[in-house]
């Protein structure tokens, strides 16, 4: 059935956003981690790295009824222009004691990611017939 799914143009355009998206969250959170482990050299101030991306997941629920109240697409597009603005500040990190900036940025793209991650499920019950969805 999974065929009949990627017969669609729009989900195949979305299913490729999200393959793109995932895969560089998923280097953005390694990339942050060893970063912090080599400018402190502390494990546990890199395993914080991971715990300040992922604590925001907790707001989920909330920020899926947030999300509910806007059109998908539109929500879409700014929330992952803004997740893209919102690691510029990583720039300005040389040192040690700049770590706070990469658990700031990491605990706002981990707020991007629970937004996102509700937009593409929303997106996708926009897109995909009923009899589809389960596929």
């Amino acid at each position: 059935m999974m065929r009949v799914v990627l017969r669609r143009p729009d989900f195949r355009l979305l299913f490729a956003g999200m393959v793109a998206s995932t895969a560089g969250e998923t280097v953005l959170v390694l990339a942050l981690a060893i970063w912090v482990k080599g400018l402190t050299g502390s494990d546990g101030l890199a395993g914080a790295t991971i715990l300040a991306l992922v604590a925001p997941m907790a707001l989920a629920p909330l920020v899926g009824w947030l999300v509910d109240r806007f059109r998908r697409r539109p929500f879409l597009v700014v929330a992952l222009v803004a997740a893209a603005l919102g690691l510029t500040p990583l720039y300005a990190v040389r040192g040690a004691g700049q770590v706070w900036v990469i658990y700031a940025v990491a605990t706002g793209y981990g707020l991007s990611y629970v937004a996102v991650s509700a937009a593409y499920a929303g997106l996708i019950k926009l897109i995909m017939p009923e009899e589809l969805l389960a596929d």
